[in-house]
């Protein structure tokens, strides 16, 4: 259910499924990241509730990054990618057109998965729930990176200067 209520937001704050640059997702990700702090508080304090702050961080994760160019797009289990992956190169082994650049796309996806499972692995083990301060800074250099970028989009550009030269 907390999944599912990340999910929710996501549509909430974003609402559409597709990936398009100037959305907010920059807001998205300031929920996002909110939600892992109040998961490393929670987990701080040795409370049930970090698990489900950390579940809804992810279903707002995956929701907001549901499709790009029409393929379906996971980002926080491995299962379903690794099928699509699957189905995609069993169609290319018997000959039929497959999409190289979706496929490409999620082997880095499914890569990148991997080895943050690894350091995440890796890290918590070292040091225990502090390993959620990476995560938290990349999610939140992510938003930071987002709202800069949309903010200077053409389109933002020429709406700025009409507003300015309406005044």
């Amino acid at each position: 259910m907390s999944f599912l209520s990340g999910a929710i937001l996501s549509g909430f704050v974003i609402g559409q499924t597709s990936l398009t640059l100037g959305r907010r997702y920059g807001r998205a990700l300031y929920f996002e990241a909110a939600l892992l702090i109040a998961a490393y508080w929670s987990y701080q304090q040795h409370d049930y509730l970090g698990q489900l702050a950390a579940a809804m961080a992810c279903g707002l994760q995956n929701a907001m990054v549901a499709t790009y160019s029409g393929a379906v797009i996971r980002t926080t289990h491995l299962t379903g990618l690794t099928s699509d992956m699957g189905a995609a190169i069993g169609n290319w082994l018997a000959g039929r057109s497959i999409s190289k650049p979706t496929l490409g796309f999620q082997a880095v996806i499914w890569y990148c998965f991997c080895g943050g499972s690894t350091i995440g692995a890796f890290l918590f083990a070292k040091v225990g729930y502090d390993a959620l301060l990476v995560p938290i800074a990349i999610v939140l250099t992510a938003a930071f990176i987002y709202n800069y970028v949309s903010n200077h989009l053409p389109e933002q550009r020429e709406t700025k200067l009409k507003k300015r030269s309406s005044s």
